[in-house]
């Protein structure tokens, strides 16, 4: 019985250690990975417009119809045909329009020897209960870091962290809900030599 119950055990620990997430990757060599975060950026394009804009446009048309009648009054006399009165120009629906986007960063400090020119770089979201991904966000940056310099890592995309989100949850609630990790895929410098991490 002690048999089954030890060989059980061993089971299950076996079966616990392949769950976990690639979070449990070592750290790149000569790389060292500090805070890591990300913030929801939602861009409104009627808060960076000119107040006074409306203005200026009502007075550039009536500038330019006055200019227009006057160079009719000319055409009339030499036989010509009448231009058209310029008219206001249609609301573009697309500048009045919010858009949002998602903003990754790492700090990370070159604790190598050599200058780094670029690193390929993925921000993943785990399931603290699971260790299941439920997202991640891949990106290649060019970066000059020299031996014993620190640098940010930024990645922008349109998709939220994780693939699907609950209506009711607000970023903050994403935060607590999920663990997250940067994993380095590869690091290219100065001198032409790469680092890759190994395939599992």
């Amino acid at each position: 019985m002690k048999v089954l119950t030890l060989l059980l055990f061993v089971f299950f620990l076996a079966a616990d250690i392949s769950a976990q997430p690639s979070s449990s990757l070592p750290d790149a060599p000569g790389v060292e990975v500090g805070k890591i975060s990300w913030q929801k950026d939602v861009f409104v394009p009627a808060l960076f417009e000119d107040p006074l804009r409306p203005n200026q446009e009502r007075a550039d048309l009536v500038r330019d119809q006055k200019a227009t009648i006057r160079e009719n009054v000319i055409r009339t006399q030499g036989g010509q045909p009448p231009l058209p009165l310029p008219t206001a120009k249609p609301a573009d629906a697309n500048s009045e329009r919010s858009s949002t986007s998602y903003r990754y960063t790492a700090k990370i400090k070159n604790t190598g020897e050599k200058t780094i020119r670029n690193i390929d770089w993925q921000y993943l979201f785990f399931d603290p209960e699971t260790g299941v991904e439920v997202g991640q966000h891949r990106y290649r940056t060019n970066v000059k870091v020299r031996p014993g310099k620190n640098a940010d890592l930024v990645g922008r995309s349109t998709t939220p962290p994780v693939g699907v989100v609950t209506v009711t949850k607000t970023s903050d609630g994403l935060r607590s809900k999920y663990s997250e990790r940067v994993v380095i895929h590869s690091i290219e410098y100065t001198d032409g030599t790469i680092w890759k991490r190994p395939a599992n």
